[in-house]
């Protein structure tokens, strides 16, 4: 079976926030990415494999409130979107070409948006590299403990559940309110 990928950030037809080859030179560039130990689980799966991964995590990642509107209104996504009171041109120009604020804004929402749903497809794919105590607050575990003889461990993790990854919650801050925003003049 085919798995068929489209991104082009803002159509009516997007399933998918990135391409199987950007995912692909993300998880190579260990500049990009400097706290992965070992893409090989990224590396040695099938692009079907991948395609799957990256599919979930766009619906991971769509599956969260955010700040603002769809730009577009035929959009299947919910990136890209614009900053709350922003409704006019050129917010709402596809075709929008000149280096100006809001393309500048635009192009890192979707770097981050794509660099988000690239951490979170990798991460299924990830095996044996999990953090137990990450694992815990992601399921919304509040608290944990353990012992072994005389030896004991304990850990409260405040009852905050993430359904994303902390790299990618920590890409997508920014339009989940409370980050930085866009200040006009």
């Amino acid at each position: 079976m085919a798995l068929t990928l489209i991104s082009s950030w803002g159509g009516s037809q997007d399933n998918c926030y990135a391409t199987l080859d950007e995912a692909d030179e993300y998880i190579g560039n260990s500049t990009v990415i400097g706290h992965k130990l070992d893409p090989t689980p990224w590396t040695s799966a099938t692009s079907v494999q991948k395609g799957t991964c990256l599919l979930a995590a766009t619906r991971d990642v769509d599956g969260h409130n955010f700040t603002g509107t769809r730009q577009f209104h035929d959009q299947t996504l919910e990136f890209p979107r614009i900053p709350d009171g922003e409704d006019s041109w050129p917010w709402v120009n596809r075709a929008l070409t000149d280096a100006n604020t809001y393309n500048i804004y635009l192009t890192e929402q979707k770097r981050r948006v794509k660099a988000a749903v690239i951490e979170q497809a990798f991460s299924y794919m990830r095996d044996g590299e999990r953090n137990e105590h990450i694992e815990r607050q992601l399921w919304g575990i509040r608290s944990f403990s353990e012992g072994i003889g005389p030896i004991s461990e304990s850990a409260s993790y405040g009852g905050i559940t993430m359904t994303l990854v902390p790299e990618a919650m920590r890409l997508l801050m920014p339009y989940r309110g409370g980050g930085p925003t866009l200040v006009r003049s």
